[in-house]
C-alpha cells in the first residue's frame, strides 16, 4: 500500500495521481496539456457516474448498485483520455513535420 492509499484509506486512482503530480501548489496545472487531460478525465468520470445514476434509477426492484466506479473503471477512463491525447499530439507533430 502506498502512502497516499494509507492517507486516504482507499485505493488511489491513476487519474488522481496524474492530477496531483501535474498540479502546482497554487492549484494551476503545470501546462496546458496537463490541464486538458485532467479536465477531460474529470468530465468523463462525471459522465460515467451520471450513467450509473441513470441506470440505478431505471431499476424497478428497489435495489441499486452503489454509485461508485471501480479502480479498474477509473483507470480505463484515464488511459482512454491519455491515449487520445497522445494520438492528437502525434497527429499534430506529423502535420507540421511534412
Amino acid at each position: 500500500m502506498c502512502l497516499q492509499e494509507e492517507k486516504l484509506g482507499r485505493p488511489v486512482h491513476l487519474g488522481e495521481v496524474f492530477i496531483q503530480t501535474h498540479t502546482k501548489s497554487d492549484g494551476t496545472y503545470v501546462d496546458r496539456k496537463a490541464k486538458m487531460i485532467a479536465q477531460t478525465y474529470e468530465r468523463n468520470v462525471r459522465s460515467k457516474l451520471s450513467e450509473l445514476e441513470a441506470a440505478a434509477c431505471a431499476v424497478s426492484d428497489g435495489t441499486s448498485r452503489p454509485l461508485e466506479l471501480t479502480v479498474d473503471e477509473y483507470t480505463a477512463i484515464f488511459l482512454e483520455v491519455r491515449c487520445c491525447s497522445l494520438i492528437q499530439s502525434l497527429v499534430h507533430c506529423f502535420k507540421f513535420s511534412h
